[in-house]
């Protein structure tokens, strides 16, 4: 089992929308690969979606997005 994706997303309210040119805005963070919550003990603790390349194991990064939305 794995914490894979997670995405927050905040849209600004009308009332501060409206004092400002736009016609919408939003912010969001999303976060992939977070956590491996469980491993099967056949796999030793290794992690099942280790990307194999020339013998060495690397695990999958973990990555973070930080996103502005403006709509005029």
């Amino acid at each position: 089992m794995r914490l894979k994706n997670v995405k927050l997303t905040y849209r600004f309210p009308n009332s501060f929308i409206d004092k400002t040119w736009m016609k919408s805005a939003s912010m969001s963070l999303s976060a992939h690969n977070l956590w491996l919550i469980y491993s099967d003990d056949k796999l030793n603790g290794v992690d099942p979606e280790f990307f194999q390349s020339g013998g060495v194991s690397l695990p999958l990064t973990k990555t973070y997005t930080f996103t502005l939305n403006f709509n005029f």
